[in-house]
This record gives C-alpha cells, structure tokens and sequence, in this order.
C-alpha cells in the first residue's frame, strides 16, 4: 500500500464491512488498522494527547492520528526526507506538546500550532531523552573514553524550552547505556553491553555513588531498562528471555520472574489499571501477564497476521480502555482486550 501524504483520509468502509460480519459471526471485532504497515524497519513508539490523538514516530518522521475520527485522518508532523530518522524516546508533556529525541537533534511539537516545529541539535551519542518528576528532562553527553576504550557519557539534565543549556549531574554512564526515571526524582541506569548489562539507582541531588544496584550474580539483556510501573517497580529482561520486576528499595533479587516461554526479542511493556501487564513478543502476538497469580502468560492475543521479522513495537493504554499497538514496519491498530481473551 502507498504511503499516505498529509492530507490524505484512509477509506474504511472495508474494514466497517468485516467488523459487522465478524460481529455477526460471532467472532472477536476487528481492530481498527488506523496506519498500513510501512514495510519499513524502525523503532516505532505510540503517546497519546488528552484530546485522544495518538501521535506515532518510525523511521521516517512523527505522525498523528485520531482514532475516534470517521475518517482517520493522519497528519504529518515531521518528515526527515532520506534521512532514518531513528527516534530513541517519544513523550508528552504537561501542556500536550509532544518531543522526540534521536541521536542528533530533538523536536518538540505543539498540537496547537502544527506548523511550528522547535529542533534542537544535541552534542550526545546513544541519545535518550527521560522526563523527570518535575518535568525537566535529563539525557546523556559524550565525555570521552574508557581506557578500554569503551564510549563514556554524563548524565545531564535539562528544561524542555532551554535544550541548548543542560546541567551535568556527574553521573558518568558506559556508551551502551539507559536509564529511567522515577517518581521521587531517582534515576535507574543501566550500564554494560548488549551481551549483558547491570542497572543503579542514583539521587540526582547526590549524585556520589549510586543509592544501590543490581548483584553481581544479576545480568539483565538490553541496554535500556524496559519499564517503570506506575509505583515505581522496574521491570527488566535477562540474557535467556526471563522477564524480571524488581522493588527499587531492594535489588537482592527480583520480585517475580515471567517466563514468556519463548526466544523475546523486544519487550514492550504497557500496564492495566488492574495491575496485569501487556508485553509484545517476536512472533508478532502480545501477552497478557498477572505476576501476582502466573509466571507464565494468562492469554496469547493475535492482533496481527503471522509475518517474517514482524515484532511489536510498542503498546499502549488508551483513555478509553483500548489498547494501542504497532509493530516495527509500521502497523499500528486499536482494539479492545475484553475482545481478544
């Protein structure tokens, strides 16, 4: 399918058509398809504005859309021409701009001047840019290297309409490195190489040692921490594919470990208002977890048809209680849980 150009509608009367005999059959609704697969490979990350648009980046540039829309309307923000545009974090903040970050510059997009675009050039390398607690931003500077050659960075932080000035923390992280922020204003890092890594909390007002970290019997896979839960649990991946979640306060050993009985090969994470977790799976399908009753998947959703190197890219929770999902070329859909379990 061609891409779609700013301006340009997605006919639906199709998909209205399958809905309704699907209903009519008895069998799950169909979830909306709101962008066609791309057919390209890139990190493609979903927010959502209070007013329900979803905004959506990928390699080639920042999208919104409104899924309660008759017309699905899909604006372009951004477009890096020829350029992978490669972004490492999408975010929105309190007053529903939206900024991205890649391994060059941010942008930062206000829904209400679509037009008008800030672009700010970053002096960093492995780029990714955490909101704070009290909406600042931090992310990461190239300082030099290691004497075994490794990359080093500083962790600094920096106002979301001043990112041209960053203060240092003193916060020196390896080049293979990620890190999230939590609710009192902590930093989790991660800090190792992608054959294994280990993570720290820091105190960004004390920023000497790290408050604790993970044992050395410990070693999560990736370089960046998957998620933070709403009360601050962590929740990472091991070398062998052993999704683990941790209590902060506590790094002596994992609070549970989900076993997805399968090769993962990105882990998306969204939480439930009840407590269960979504997580995105290689094979294209998506996993619903309780921890606190199963260490293996309470349900296997098939949102997507079966596709060669298609994974799910990321996943998130609507206002409304739908799911938002999208793989890495670019098929993102709407769909309600209760539907698909």
């Amino acid at each position: 399918m061609a891409e779609i150009t700013k301006g340009t509608r997605i006919t639906v009367y199709s998909a209205l058509a399958l809905i309704l005999m699907a209903a009519a059959c008895g069998a799950p609704p169909v979830p909306l398809e709101l962008w066609p697969s791309s057919q390209r490979n890139g990190q493609f990350q979903l927010v959502e504005l209070d007013d329900g648009r979803i905004v959506f980046t990928g390699d080639d540039g920042i999208r919104a859309v409104d899924p309660n829309s008759p017309d699905y309307y899909v604006e372009n923000i951004f477009s890096p021409g020829a350029t992978d545009f490669n972004p490492r974090r999408l975010d929105v903040l309190p007053d529903q701009r939206a900024i991205a970050s890649t391994v060059e510059f941010s942008i930062i997009w206000n829904p209400n001047e679509p037009n008008q675009l800030d672009t700010t050039t970053l002096d960093s390398t492995y780029v990714t840019i955490e909101k704070l607690s009290d909406d600042r931003f931090i992310g990461t500077k190239n300082i030099g290297y290691y004497d075994d050659g490794e990359p080093k960075s500083m962790l600094q932080t920096v106002e979301v309409d001043n990112l041209d000035n960053p203060t240092e923390t003193g916060i020196t992280l390896g080049g293979f490195h990620g890190f999230r922020a939590l609710s009192d204003g902590r930093i989790a890092a991660t800090h190792g190489n992608p054959d294994g890594s280990n993570f720290q909390i820091w105190d960004l007002e004390n920023p000497t040692a790290p408050v604790t970290e993970l044992p050395e019997d410990h070693t999560i896979s990736f370089v960046d921490i998957l998620a933070v839960l709403e009360d601050d649990r962590i929740v990472t991946i091991t070398p062998d594919s052993k999704i683990h979640i941790w209590d902060p306060k506590d790094l002596e050993g994992p609070l549970f470990e989900l076993d997805p009985q399968s090769d993962v090969l990105n882990v998306p994470v969204a939480e439930l208002p009840d407590g269960r977790l979504l997580t995105g799976n290689s094979d294209s399908n998506i996993l619903l977890w309780d921890p606190e009753t199963s260490t293996t998947p309470i349900a296997i959703i098939e949102i997507y048809d079966h596709i060669d190197f298609q994974f799910i890219e990321d996943i998130i929770v609507l206002n409304d209680g739908r799911i938002a999902s999208i793989t890495n070329i670019g098929n993102l859909r709407v769909w309600n849980l209760d539907d698909h379990i």
